[in-house]
């Protein structure tokens, strides 16, 4: 009997020990996907969260680049629903991102200087963008 009960302990030990390594190890993995609006309405829920993809429309004439330390950075806005963030990148950006281009941002939302900022993942991966030319509904 003593022996079966050890066994029991034992097992459930390891089943629960399973389970709190596959939870902590799992959750830095977790990616977003939300529009502007859900981003701005809400902010403080999406504060510091990384791994946050964030889809709207590059506002118009919103694009400022420069190149510092052989890097070019970027700013812009990216609007959905009347909902605009500003947007902070470094790299190389898609051929398709453009004014009105529809794109999905990656990256981590913080607040600086009392305004938020979604700043991308560095390099191409962080924006993805759609040339707004070839996708309305041409035919």
């Amino acid at each position: 009997m003593k022996n079966r009960t050890l066994k029991i302990i034992a097992t459930l030990a390891v089943a629960l020990g399973g389970i709190v390594f596959v939870a902590t190890q799992s959750a830095g993995d977790v990616e977003y996907y939300v529009h502007v609006e859900q981003v701005m309405e809400k902010p403080n829920e999406w504060l510091g969260k990384k791994n946050l993809q964030v889809h709207g429309f590059v506002v118009p004439g919103s694009i400022h680049e420069e190149v510092r330390d052989q890097t070019t950075r970027r700013t812009f806005q990216l609007e959905s629903k009347g909902k605009v963030v500003d947007v902070r990148h470094a790299g190389v950006r898609p051929d398709t991102f453009k004014d009105q281009a529809e794109a999905v941002v990656r990256g981590a939302l913080a607040l600086e200087n009392g305004a938020l900022v979604l700043t991308a993942v560095n390099g191409e991966a962080g924006i993805m963008a759609k040339c707004p030319s070839k996708y309305n509904g041409q035919r």
